[in-house]
């Protein structure tokens, strides 16, 4: 699939750290997502999924728990990903990037998995695929 100039990376960061139940794995990304809505990053755009195919009609269009979507364009990465480092405060965090039908999905919880997490989504924005064997 092409990519057109331009267009922006598509982020999901999921809470993951296995050590944590639901209402704690909330409430870090609402404080998360809090934080980078405070953040004022150039170039990127947060926001909180919603389940629209919930069963029942209370459920429709509910937050998905522990989940943070994020628009990144180019600019924006490399403070992006460095701020997400600096505040992961050592939990688990699930990284799926997405840009013209090409995916990757890591997962980091020190500064310097953040780094690699910065490396792939720059190479994603380059419209590389990723090596087999590379994180």
């Amino acid at each position: 699939m092409q990519t057109a100039p331009g267009e922006p990376l598509h982020a999901t960061l999921m809470i993951s750290d296995p050590g944590l139940d639901d209402d704690e794995r909330e409430g870090i990304a609402r404080q998360l997502f809090l934080e980078l809505l405070d953040g004022d990053l150039e170039g990127v755009a947060v926001h909180r999924p919603t389940n629209a195919t919930s069963g029942g009609a209370k459920s429709l269009g509910a937050t998905i728990l522990g989940v943070i979507g994020v628009l990144i364009s180019a600019n924006g990465l490399a403070a992006f990903f460095g701020y997400l480092g600096e505040r992961s405060r050592g939990r688990e965090i699930a990284v799926e990037l997405e840009r013209g039908g090409d995916k990757i999905r890591l997962t980091a919880r020190t500064q310097e998995e953040f780094v690699l997490a910065y490396n792939a989504a720059v190479r994603l924005m380059e419209g590389e695929r990723k090596l087999e064997g590379e994180p």
